[in-house]
């Protein structure tokens, strides 16, 4: 028989307290995952100065996310008069270099009982709560409602559909993930922060079709705009780039059917050649381009100069034995022609 033990006086040693007023303040599940392991170490008043690498381990999470989410936490709340959940103090040490972040814990129990003794007065609930604020249903951390499946029986057949589940953050009539201190309703979409001329690029780019590969992200597009800082006409550059480089790849593809070619190289995700294209400045090529790649092949049809001229998408390598050159299409088409003839002409020369 194995002994039940059982506990006259429970153990609350070991504990860190929530108050309740927190599940109301519409946190992100990360932004409650972090205040409630600050309050574990800081306690109810108390500082923390751990280092970000002690902090973010127990807990999982990256420190890109960690700062980002410890923003949520300094936020101020109307709810808790003005005041935030934490404060954060930036610390330098004597000789100037950074010292680990000081983190105190904003007491707010006194915030906490007067929103719940107004409510039991004003005999009104909120997300889910009873007028006794320790009872009623009882809730997760992110305002989840746990509810119990009721036994099916012959007299309520469809007892399914009394089953009542509160998604998390949901308003009522409203859409799965609106959190009830925020109105999404009001925000503008990415493209709505667009000025006119960008918004025609962005329906230019985003509207293109690509034979290979998905379209561009409008929202990857519009952050190119407003967190990279491109501007319109650098979009434009590499999306003629990126055309340019779709009409080369489909002109080879249709030489392979043919049979005249080998399978060309795959031409790549769109929104990756044109970054590179802005990246590298790149540019659309110009109308003396391919003139240039014209008088490279009709060269290279002469056998004396097919084992010298090296042709590549972008530039003819011309070796020899006293030369090593490489000259790029992109010039244009009378000097590229002249240095072209004075190369050629060396090597006749040597021989």
């Amino acid at each position: 028989m194995h002994e039940i033990r059982t506990e006259q006086q429970p153990d609350h040693h070991f504990r860190s307290e929530i108050p309740n007023i927190v599940y109301e303040l519409g946190l992100s599940p990360i932004a409650f995952i972090i205040y409630s392991y600050l309050k574990r170490i800081a306690g109810d008043t108390g500082s923390c100065f751990k280092s970000i690498a002690n902090l973010i381990k127990p807990m999982g999470i990256s420190e890109s996310s960690y700062k980002k989410y410890r923003k949520e936490l300094t936020e101020k709340f109307d709810i808790l008069g003005g005041l935030p959940l934490i404060r954060v103090e930036e610390r330098k040490k004597k000789n100037g270099t950074n010292e680990t972040t000081l983190i105190t814990i904003v007491p707010i129990w006194r915030e906490n009982g007067d929103y719940f003794r107004n409510l039991t007065e004003n005999k009104k609930t909120s997300n889910g709560f009873s007028d006794d604020p320790g009872g009623g249903r009882e809730k997760t951390p992110w305002g989840r409602e746990k509810t119990t499946k009721k036994e099916p029986s012959n007299k309520n057949p469809s007892f399914k559909k009394d089953l009542v589940v509160t998604r998390p953050f949901q308003k009522k009539g409203g859409d799965l993930g609106a959190s009830p201190l925020r109105d999404f309703s009001k925000e503008k979409s990415y493209v709505d922060c667009l000025n006119d001329e960008e918004r025609e690029v962005h329906d230019m780019v985003t509207g293109h079709d690509p034979c290979t590969g998905k379209r561009f992200n409008s929202n990857d597009l519009c952050a190119w705009f407003k967190a990279r800082s491109y501007t319109p006409s650098q979009v434009i550059l590499a999306f003629e780039v990126y055309l340019q480089d779709e009409q080369a790849y489909l002109e080879n593809e249709l030489k392979h059917q043919a049979g005249e070619k080998q399978k060309p190289r795959d031409l790549g995700c769109m929104q990756a050649i044109m970054c590179k294209a802005i990246k590298d400045s790149r540019k659309p090529r110009s109308a003396g381009y391919e003139a240039n790649k014209r008088l490279v092949r009709d060269l290279m049809k002469n056998p004396a100069w097919s084992n010298v001229l090296y042709m590549t998408e972008r530039y003819v390598k011309i070796r020899s034995a006293h030369i090593c050159e490489e000259l790029p299409f992109t010039l244009p088409k009378s000097q590229f022609s002249s240095i072209l003839r004075g190369y050629c002409e060396r090597i006749t020369r040597s021989y």
